[in-house]
């Protein structure tokens, strides 16, 4: 009975202790695309305070993929790093949810990494939007700290 009492135990840390390290580690959008990478592929990257959240739709049924659109999320922009965006603008993200993706949330401040879809030939699955929608897509999230923008900076100047 003891055995079996410890075994409890030690799984309950186990799995609570990884639900706090998932936590602690906040996957935004883009979260498996390189700041670099993230950089050279954007039209316009800036710092914005996230002041409406968008509504979630699903993908067009000829696009497969695995989660959700964000329309319509209103950002403030505080800080142009590269490019230009009206001071208020408004952009779409696909949110995958086979991975644990933190979703934007009002108030909070990110770096965002947008390409214009007019502009730009987008890899999937923003290539499965219709041809006529020039919505602005963020490719990539990341918290606005000030380590994280001047890595960013130091990325754009090279």
């Amino acid at each position: 009975m003891t055995s079996r009492a410890i075994i409890l135990v030690a799984l309950v840390a186990f799995l609570f202790g990884g639900i706090a390290q998932a936590d602690d580690a906040a996957i935004l959008v883009g979260g498996s695309l390189k700041p670099e990478e993230a950089v050279s592929k954007s039209d316009a990257v800036f710092v914005g305070e996230v002041t409406d959240t968008g509504i979630k739709v699903m993908p067009p049924p000829d696009c497969p993929y695995e989660g959700p659109l964000y329309r319509g999320i209103k950002i403030k922009v505080l800080q142009f790093l590269r490019g230009s965006v009206r001071d208020h603008v408004s952009v779409a993200l696909f949110v995958p949810t086979m991975k644990l993706v933190t979703l934007h949330m009002v108030g909070n401040s990110y770096i965002f990494f947008v390409q214009t879809k007019s502009q730009k030939a987008l890899d999937y699955p923003y290539n499965c939007l219709e041809k006529a929608d020039t919505t602005d897509i963020a490719i990539k999230l990341l918290p606005a700290t000030d380590e994280n923008i001047a890595t960013v900076k130091k990325l754009i100047s090279n």
